[in-house]
């Protein structure tokens, strides 16, 4: 299947800025196609393949790849409104009481994210 994803110049600004990254340096750091980011960023492309997907999720761990699929939520992932979002939409998800187990949390959202990209992806 050949799924398409969409990144806006917004938000592919706010991920540049959160890592202090030039288009060029995510270029590198993700292994994406010469210029698909670059036509993203001048607003003449949103469209993004399930390659630069999964290229996203795995060298920006902190980008949340359900705000990167739905934009709702927070950017980050593991923040409270991320969770809230994540929770809105899903009812498997759990976010630990009282701030205890925070790692485990982080971990659980993880695979959450993961199982509801492969699910999206298909």
């Amino acid at each position: 299947m050949n799924e398409k994803f969409f990144l806006d110049s917004a938000k592919l600004a706010e991920i540049l800025r959160f890592y202090r990254l030039k288009i060029v340096e995510l270029n590198q750091k993700i292994g994406a196609k010469n210029r698909e980011l670059y036509q993203i960023s001048a607003g003449n492309q949103q469209e993004f393949s399930r390659d630069m997907l999964k290229a996203i999720a795995k060298h920006c761990p902190e980008v949340s790849p359900y705000w990167l699929i739905t934009g709702e939520g927070s950017m980050l992932a593991g923040t409270a409104a991320h969770h809230n979002a994540v929770a809105s939409d899903h009812s498997t998800a759990t976010v630990t009481e009282n701030g205890g187990g925070i790692i485990e949390s982080q971990q659980a959202t993880i695979d959450r994210l993961s199982r509801i990209i492969e699910k999206l992806t298909r």
